[in-house]
């Protein structure tokens, strides 16, 4: 005969039991991964996705959009050929589309199932055709001659400012400057500019100023380009008499107590850029943008001077001189 003890653990073993079956076996009560309190999970169907729409941003990315369906767990999205599984309601699609002719797309609804998958029937929609690029005659824009109505000067060395008239004319007239726009006969989406007056600015050749092959940026809406230049004879230099500290230049030793007297300074150009952006949709204004990369060397008339001021400080501190000229193109006659 049982004791008390082996009859409730007979018992306990019982009503587990019970349990674990009725929660796996028993229909119409309980929860489990095949059912719900609607029914089995098999029994119910998968809703058809509806208001199926897209949008297309800047860039020419395309998002698809859709309303949930009902039971659904996620989503098939098919588009040229590719198959998609998404959990939301929506999906950039990670290529650019290059379409000329309408482009279908499908969405189904899908429901995991214990041992397989169910799906709704595909909703579907049309792309229409991408509009075909506008000609795109940006660097025609700039084609002809553009005054200048003012300048503006700016100079770092590093990441110091510096004094502008220290390395720069003062009294430079900005109506010297002028830039000349031309179209390159190789090239649709390229043009030449020379530059007038730039050597007021700049001691550079003449020769290099005169065609300077620009490129363009059709997303920026700017022209942009390089002036291949010669550092050994592209140099400005300046006698100081009497000397002048380095610090009244706008420089700083790294060891503060040093400010040697400078008697020259000579301005080494390496690497000189010119861009130019469009004001208005008319190509009436435009703002040109020359920058200068350059080294500096001084001379103190002692070389351990020179050393410390030269090699230690100003050789890894390139200097950086931007000129902004703000233009108006001239009036064709």
């Amino acid at each position: 005969m049982k004791t008390q003890k082996q009859l409730m653990a007979t018992l306990a073993a019982a009503l587990w039991l019970g349990v674990t079956v009725t929660s796996c076996c028993k229909s119409g009560s309980g929860s489990s991964a095949g059912e719900d309190e609607n029914g089995t999970h098999e029994d119910r169907a998968v809703g058809v996705p509806t208001e199926l729409k897209h949008e297309y941003n800047q860039q020419k990315e395309v998002t698809f959009f859709w309303k949930s369906a009902a039971n659904a767990d996620f989503y098939q999205l098919k588009v040229n050929e590719k198959s998609y599984n998404v959990t939301g309601t929506y999906f950039k699609l990670p290529d650019k589309l290059s379409n000329t002719t309408e482009c279908p797309w499908y969405v189904r609804a899908a429901r995991k199932l214990t041992a397989d998958t169910a799906y709704s029937d595909w909703a579907t929609a049309t792309l229409p055709p991408l509009a075909s690029e506008p000609e795109v005659t940006l660097p025609m824009k700039f084609v002809g001659t553009w005054l200048t109505d003012s300048t503006d000067v700016s100079a770092k060395l590093g990441s110091s400012t510096l004094p502008v008239d220290s390395f720069m004319p003062s009294n430079v007239d900005a109506s010297l400057l002028a830039i000349t726009v031309a179209e390159n006969e190789n090239s649709e989406d390229s043009v030449f500019v020379s530059i007038v007056g730039l050597e007021a600015f700049l001691s550079m050749e003449d020769q290099e100023l005169n065609r300077i092959s620009m490129g363009s940026s059709k997303s920026k809406g700017t022209i942009s380009g390089e002036i291949p230049i010669d550092p050994a004879r592209n140099k400005v230099s300046h006698n100081f008499n009497p000397p002048v500290p380095l610090s009244e230049l706008g420089m700083t030793m790294p060891e503060p107590s040093i400010d040697p007297a400078i008697q020259s300074l000579t301005v080494t150009f390496t690497k000189i850029t010119v861009s130019g952006k469009l004001d208005d949709e008319e190509a009436t204004k435009a703002q040109y943008e020359i920058k200068v990369i350059a080294t500096i060397s001084v001379d103190t008339g002692d070389a351990t001077i020179n050393w410390l001021a030269n090699d230690m400080y100003l050789k890894n501190n390139p200097m950086n001189v931007i000129l902004k000229a703000y233009c108006r193109k001239q009036e064709s006659d």
